[in-house]
C-alpha cells in the first residue's frame, strides 16, 4: 500500500486524520521533527518513500504573522520551497492546505478555485506565495483550501465558546463577517478521499459546505448547550482591533471535484464534540 507521509500532525486535523487510517500513513509531529530540519526530512523521506507527502506543518497566528514575519515565512514558504525541490524528480505528490486567507474578501459571495487572490495579512501573502510556487515549480501536487477549522482542540474557537457557555459567560459574535466553517473530522476524510481518487495538479476548495457569520455559528453552538445562560451578543468587524486585517467574507464551499463526497453537517459536527466537553 502506498505510504503517505504526514508533516506537522500535532493540530486538529492530524488528530483527526490519526483516527481515520491504517499504517499506511506516517505521522510526524514538530517534536519529532522540525518542518525546516531539511537534512532530517530528506533521510527520513529517502527511508519511508512515500508516495504523497501531506504537510499540516503552518504557522496559523495570524496576528503574530504581523510581528512574526521571518518566522511565518520560514514555516510556511521556504519548508515548501525545500521539499517541492527534493521530491520533484521523485514523483511524490506534495500535498498542501492552503487558506481563505488568500482573499480580500471584498467578492461578496462564493470564491472559485481561480478567482484571483489578494491577501490582506501577511499570513494569507505566505499561502499565496507558496501557492505560486507549488503552481510553478511541480507537476505533481494538490492544494486544498479551507476555511475557519474547528475540533474539540483546545486552541479551536469551538472549544473557547463551548468554555464560555458553560462558564455561562456571555458571548460576543460578528454579523457582518462570513465563512464557511470546517469540521477538522470532514476536512480529514476529504484529504483521504481526494488521495484515494489520485487526484492531482488542482487547486480544491473545501468546508462544512454552509456560509456562517460568527454570530450565527455560535447562537448554532448555543442551542446545542441550551442550558447556558450566556447571551448572544452582536458585534462588528469595525469594533475589532485586530493587528491583521481579515477578509470579512471567504466563504470557499465544496469544488465539483469533491461534490460526491458525503459531508457531515456542521450542526452534527458540534454535536459529536461538544460531547467530549
Amino acid at each position: 500500500m502506498s505510504k503517505v507521509l504526514v508533516l506537522g500532525s500535532g493540530g486538529q486535523v492530524g488528530t483527526e486524520l490519526k483516527k481515520i487510517t491504517g499504517k499506511n500513513y506516517i505521522f510526524l509531529n514538530k517534536k519529532k521533527i522540525n518542518v525546516n530540519d531539511y537534512k532530517k526530512i530528506k533521510k527520513i523521506i529517502k527511508r519511508i518513500r512515500p508516495k504523497v507527502i501531506l504537510n499540516l506543518a503552518a504557522f496559523t497566528d495570524v496576528d503574530g504573522s504581523e510581528n512574526n514575519m521571518w518566522n511565518c515565512l520560514n514555516t510556511n514558504y521556504l519548508s515548501t520551497v525545500n521539499l517541492v525541490s527534493f521530491i520533484k524528480k521523485k514523483r511524490i505528490l506534495y500535498f498542501y492546505i492552503s487558506s481563505d486567507y488568500v482573499f480580500d474578501g471584498k467578492k461578496k459571495n462564493k470564491y472559485g478555485e481561480h478567482d484571483i487572490k489578494r491577501p490582506l495579512n501577511f499570513y494569507g501573502f505566505s499561502k499565496s506565495l507558496c501557492e505560486d510556487y507549488i503552481i510553478k515549480n511541480s507537476d505533481n501536487y494538490i492544494i486544498l483550501r479551507t476555511s475557519w477549522v474547528y475540533s474539540a482542540n483546545q486552541s479551536s474557537f469551538l472549544n473557547k465558546i463551548i468554555i464560555k457557555l458553560k462558564k455561562n459567560i456571555n458571548v460576543y459574535g460578528l454579523t457582518d463577517s462570513f465563512s464557511g466553517p470546517t469540521s477538522a473530522f470532514n476536512l480529514s476524510n476529504a484529504i483521504v478521499y481526494i488521495i484515494k481518487k489520485k487526484i492531482k495538479n488542482k487547486i480544491l476548495h473545501f468546508s462544512d459546505g454552509k456560509k456562517f457569520s460568527p454570530y450565527q455559528f455560535i447562537a448554532l453552538i448555543k442551542k446545542i448547550f441550551s442550558k447556558s445562560k450566556s447571551k448572544i451578543k452582536k458585534n462588528q468587524y469595525r469594533n475589532l482591533n485586530f493587528i491583521a486585517k481579515r477578509p470579512q467574507y471567504s466563504y470557499l464551499g465544496i469544488s465539483k471535484k469533491l461534490q460526491k463526497f458525503k459531508v457531515s453537517s456542521t450542526e452534527n459536527e458540534i454535536k459529536k464534540y461538544a460531547k467530549n466537553f
